[in-house]
């Protein structure tokens, strides 16, 4: 058994006990059958959404933790595990894009959140997720949300294979920020969203296993994504430890470049890498996460003549890089090069 917690804020993620030890969301019922056709099972303790056809968002430590993998595959339209039911697709993983800098050793906060590329779209029908300012005023304090999953009904870790929903509420800011006040990540004040119930009221709300599965509300009759499942204080949700989850509406505009734009994973990275001589060392400045952080770094003239060639390490934040041998002023092209980037710059040495 695999059980991943960060210190005083738990991930509520999960690893399979047995094969059918699946677990479900904290209080409310099992979740309709034919309702939520978008709902996607990483099958690796995870849940997720289904937000364009060829488009899965999940939980970025779903990812870190093995949840899923370039090459594995989600099932979508799940509703019970050890048995899915006609109607449901199974697709491979084409791509996984994790928000740029998420850590989950890092002291800074990045939204946790993850797109996932599928190979082959699906035909089922995907939710829509809020992007538009209008529609935080649906998630006020107080307003309903659901959340759905096969997480924790309880602290002594009770499961079930079945798909579950819950209904509760968004929760005043501060009860989240004195519950997680003392946790180094996985809170930021303004990128996610605290919500559970209230002191006296049905205990309802994500548990461990929930992890990337969705929270939304109703907008004229339809689900409207507003949040993923991302941890808590403990294996489920209270009433002074509710849920933490990312606000989908910070990060819409990097989920909308993500899924429309025509471009390869190399030109994704070069927006979130940046390079510039100081005096003679090239700072290289990574504002996402590598799986593998050893890259070659490339010096070239503008006639493509190598200078300068060296394995380095590129970790997140600034990185410096001193050449084998000085560099006179002028203008040169710089390459970074690993089994998941090749970009180049042209800097210039003044």
């Amino acid at each position: 058994m695999k059980v991943f917690s960060n210190l005083i804020l738990v991930l509520f993620f999960t690893a399979y006990i047995t094969s059918e030890s699946n677990a479900q969301v904290v209080g409310g019922g099992p979740a309709s059958t034919t309702a939520y056709p978008w709902m996607v099972d990483l099958d690796g303790g995870c849940g997720a959404s289904l937000i364009r056809p060829n488009w899965v968002i999940t939980a970025a430590h779903c990812v870190d933790l093995g949840a899923i993998s370039i090459g594995d595959s989600v099932i979508i339209n799940s509703h019970l595990r050890s048995n899915p039911q006609i109607g449901t697709e199974k697709r491979a993983v084409l791509n996984i894009y994790n928000y740029p800098g998420f850590s989950l050793t890092s002291s800074t906060y990045n939204p946790d959140v993850s797109l996932i590329e599928l190979s082959t779209p699906s035909t089922l029908p995907p939710i829509n997720f809020i992007s538009d300012p209008l529609d935080t005023l649906l998630i006020q304090e107080n307003d309903s949300c659901i959340v759905l999953g096969w997480g924790s009904t309880d602290a002594a870790g009770t499961q079930s294979d079945t798909l579950k929903e819950g209904r509760f509420v968004f929760v005043n800011r501060a009860v989240c920020e004195t519950a997680y006040s003392s946790s180094s990540i996985l809170w930021g004040k303004d990128s996610t969203h605290c919500a559970g119930y209230n002191s006296g009221s049905t205990p309802t709300g994500a548990g461990a296993g929930d992890s990337g599965g969705p929270l939304f509300v109703m907008k004229s009759g339809n689900p409207l994504l507003v949040g993923v499942v991302s941890g808590g204080g403990g294996v489920i949700t209270t009433a002074t430890q509710p849920g933490i989850y990312t606000n989908l509406f910070w990060v819409s505009n990097w989920i909308h470049y993500i899924i429309s734009s025509p471009t390869s994973i190399n030109e994704i990275t070069k927006t979130q890498v940046r390079a510039y001589f100081s005096n003679d060392n090239i700072i290289v400045n990574s504002k996402m996460k590598l799986t593998n952080s050893s890259v070659l770094i490339n010096v070239f003239d503008l006639s493509g003549k190598k200078l300068d060639s060296q394995k380095v390490n590129l970790n997140m934040g600034l990185n410096t890089y001193t050449p084998n041998s000085n560099l006179p002023t002028g203008a040169y092209i710089i390459t970074l090069t690993n089994q998941e980037m090749n970009v180049n710059f042209k800097l210039v040495k003044i």
